[in-house]
């Protein structure tokens, strides 16, 4: 049996490849049946099977979703001939000529009558190549059609072990016939291992070992397989675009797992010093391979002494126990990570993963305070730092670039508090962010058209709010031939531009100031400020009204009034003897637009609006909203609400006309009712 995919790229030519199998992975990485090299593509980030004549569409848990002709999946969903996945910048249709089942039904073109006021770009999507924005889910959506969305049975990634129905796109319905029974779980008879449980033997075993160079120990039996994975709970949604489940570094464990994880983490230092010698230093082979063995004999003997709740895997256990004493816990499988963009540590069984989709906290943190001191000090000898007597505070550039900040006792009162921030590449586009929910296609397309005409965009927002992967997106829409200069406090954004540059500055005082002229000096087509305060306000207001246009500027603070509210002191500071009203009128003169973005109590980040500002008669600088994002009372809590344009018309329209600048003003047309 094969079959065929045709690929398509937004603007490039069709591309047809044939698969002489049953079922193909999708992913971004080598290993995958189909490659599609884009950043925006996750991984490993959907599956294609073709089972009993009808294909089956699976989304991977991948960071930004996967589509069948525009609505996006939660779970399996049959596509038949004509319709369309996205699957980031790519289009990708099953064609089943080849297979020998017939053809399959043409997919109908069913489409609501609440379209009258969307430009004809955004309602057909065909008629561009342009992917189409996620449609809101309700009962019935803009398309007549339903998306519901039913609770997995067993393994959400493979249709074929669970009893869960196949959801046809068109219906919203199971698929005909797609019901399959769940596998009955296979009996295992535990092996006749036999494990003393007692530390004094163990300890006895584990230093003749170490003693004996040449000595071989028997290979131990190994424990009976993890049983099957529990249900989990159906994603929620917000914003229409369905929410991916706790990620795969955050899966649920069975009750009782941390606690048997801890017991046995405790059973192994009791027999085996972990801190004798190099503490931070890697295990020589020797070592680890004493401690992995110590390992299995204790959990052995805490299974047969019924100290491993039923239903806990004996091996997720060993697995765990050795990668904290010999490895860095669970920080290596994160850093690892390409979605997770930051690592924050409260303490030491407290991790909260930070992904673009979201914030979830981490089940399995470590067991104890010191052995996260281990882990750290690892990551340190890394990039050769070695912990020193007296240490509370650490702050360095780990070898994969990401950024650790550690405040150690006793100047942390409660363990040691971490957080470790990612570089983030600037290939996720607007695009991307209209998919994931974080600002609507209205928004996106006037940023596009002020990127497009060089217009100044201050984006303010707190931390954690994903000011740097908006600013990402906005540097990531210009052209390839671009020169981009990224003036940052930390190397944090990764340009993807050939021609693009990053400088940090060393603080926000006369240094980065100077950075920030020369910087401008050298005529870039974007500038992009990653940290707007001190002096730098001043050398960014000078350049800017010096001609330099193109400016992307980022503000941290609570809400954009606030963070305005501190750039006047600061513009003074930078220029004695300017006064306050001066000061007001010369920032609001100086940016376009001005866009807040933060993290709502989801986890999830909204732009909450895009405005002009103003200083009348120059008073208080004011914000005109032209977009704004409200939240709806019944799902606060899912991070639920809506995008809308105010009807306001800001002033920057007519300044891209005069320059030649195609705007489309009905995005800025309030919704009728």
């Amino acid at each position: 049996m094969s079959f065929a995919i045709i690929i398509s790229e937004k603007g490039g030519q069709e591309r047809r490849e044939v698969f002489d199998k049953n079922e193909i992975s999708i992913g971004r990485v080598q290993g995958n049946d189909l490659l599609l090299p884009k950043g925006n593509v996750s991984k490993r980030h959907a599956r294609i099977v073709f089972r009993d004549g009808r294909f089956i569409v699976t989304d991977l848990k991948s960071t930004n979703g996967s589509y069948v002709n525009g609505h996006r999946i939660a779970q399996a969903t049959i596509v038949r001939e004509g319709d369309k996945i996205y699957i980031g910048d790519f289009i990708l249709k099953v064609d089943a000529g080849s297979s020998g089942s017939g053809p399959l039904p043409s997919p109908r073109d069913i489409r609501g009558s609440g379209d009258s006021d969307v430009p004809a770009v955004l309602r057909d999507p065909d008629a561009s190549g342009a992917t189409p924005p996620p449609r809101i889910s309700s009962a019935v959506g803009n398309e007549g059609s339903a998306v519901s969305h039913i609770p997995l049975e067993q393994d959400p990634d493979d249709p074929s072990t669970t009893g869960m129905p196949v959801i046809d796109p068109r219906t919203g319905m199971p698929g005909r016939g797609e019901s399959r029974p769940p596998r009955a779980p296979v009996a295992v008879a535990a092996g006749s291992t036999q494990a003393s449980g007692s530390i004094d033997r163990a300890a006895s075993n584990f230093k003749t070992t170490l003693g004996s160079q040449g000595s071989q120990a028997s290979p131990p039996a190994q424990p009976p397989p993890a049983p099957a994975r529990p249900a989990m709970a159906p994603a929620a949604t917000g914003q229409g675009v369905a929410q991916p489940s706790r990620p795969a570094t955050s899966r649920p464990k069975q009750p009782g797992h941390v606690g048997a994880l801890g017991t046995l983490v405790q059973r192994l230092v009791d027999v085996v010093d972990l801190d004798d010698g190099d503490t931070f230093a890697a295990p020589n082979d020797q070592k680890r391979a004493g401690v992995e063995r110590v390992i299995r004999e204790q959990a052995r003997a805490l299974q047969q002494e019924g100290e491993i709740p039923s239903g806990v895997s004996v091996e997720d256990l060993v697995r765990e126990a050795t990668r904290e004493a010999l490895s860095t816990g669970p920080l290596g499988e994160l850093l690892d990570d390409d979605e997770v963009v930051e690592i924050q540590i409260a303490r030491f069984d407290q991790i909260m993963v930070i992904r673009e989709a979201g914030a979830a906290p981490l089940d399995i943190g470590f067991t104890s305070e010191q052995a996260l001191r281990r882990a750290l000090g690892r990551l340190a000898l890394s990039v050769g730092y070695r912990f020193k007597p007296g240490d509370t505070t650490i702050d360095l550039r780990l070898a994969s670039g990401a950024h650790l900040t550690a405040i150690l006792p006793p100047v942390a009162a409660h363990g040691s508090t971490v957080v470790i921030r990612k570089r983030r590449r600037a290939d996720l586009g607007l695009e991307d962010l209209v998919r994931s929910g974080t600002l609507s296609r209205g928004m996106a397309i006037f940023l596009q058209q002020c990127l497009a005409a060089k217009a100044n965009v201050l984006v303010a927002g707190p931390l954690g709010a994903g000011t740097t992967t908006l600013i990402g997106a906005l540097a990531a829409a210009g052209a390839l031939e671009e020169r981009t200069i990224a003036v940052q406090e930390i190397d944090e954004l990764v340009l993807t531009q050939p021609y693009g540059a990053s400088l940090v500055v060393p603080d926000t005082g006369e240094a980065g100031a100077r950075i920030v002229r020369m910087a401008a000096s050298l005529r870039p087509d974007r500038l992009l400020i990653g940290v707007m305060a001190g002096q730098i306000v001043g050398s960014v207001v000078d350049v800017i009204g010096g001609g330099c246009d193109g400016v992307i500027a980022a503000l941290r603070g609570p809400t954009l009034r606030q963070s305005l509210a501190r750039l006047v002191p600061a513009l003074i500071a930078a220029h004695p003897g300017l006064d306050a009203q001066s000061a007001r009128a010369w920032l609001a003169s100086s940016f376009d637009v001005a866009v807040e973005v933060t993290r709502l109590k989801s986890g999830r980040h909204r732009v909450l609006r895009i405005a002009e500002l103003t200083s009348p008669d120059g008073g208080d600088i004011k914000t005109r909203d032209i977009f704004e994002f409200t939240l709806d009372p019944a799902g606060a809590e899912r991070g639920e609400g809506t995008f809308s344009p105010t009807g306001v018309v800001p002033a920057v329209v007519q300044e891209l006309k005069a320059h030649g600048h195609r705007v489309d003003e009905t995005i800025f047309r309030r919704a009728t009712r």
